[in-house]
């Protein structure tokens, strides 16, 4: 289970959002969301979390500028960053990566792997 840790789910879809936020709530975690990237980044610069759950397909800023944007601030460059994307292709896992993703998983998305991927982040920072 999750020590209360904070952790950000930004999912444009307002259901999917809801329900991570429901799950990760049930492992443990302190988890809240918004629905666009420019929101993300004004939350984790203001507040960082212990960790982001991150779509890429967003309005605003795409996930991918998102993680960017945090990873290259001083303040935010340690906030450990999941994506959860519908974009499988390896061009789009190696893009995310890139930019300073610590991980990386596709949706359908398997619950308990999802919550184990995000324990190790959090173990690891």
């Amino acid at each position: 289970m999750g020590r209360n840790e904070r952790i950000l789910v930004v999912e444009d879809d307002e259901d999917l959002c809801a329900l991570l936020c429901r799950f990760l709530a049930s492992e443990g975690y302190a988890a809240d969301g918004v629905h666009d990237g420019k929101a993300a980044v004004s939350r984790v610069k203001a507040d960082p979390p212990d960790a982001v759950v991150l779509d890429v397909m967003l309005p605003g800023m795409n996930g991918f500028e998102v993680c960017q944007e945090l990873k290259f601030h001083r303040d935010t460059t340690l906030v450990p960053i999941l994506m959860l994307t519908a974009l499988s292709d390896h061009e789009s896992r190696q893009k995310g990566l890139w930019v300073g993703a610590n991980a990386y998983v596709t949706k359908p998305y398997d619950p308990t792997d999802l919550a184990g991927k995000i324990r190790r982040l959090l173990d690891h920072t």
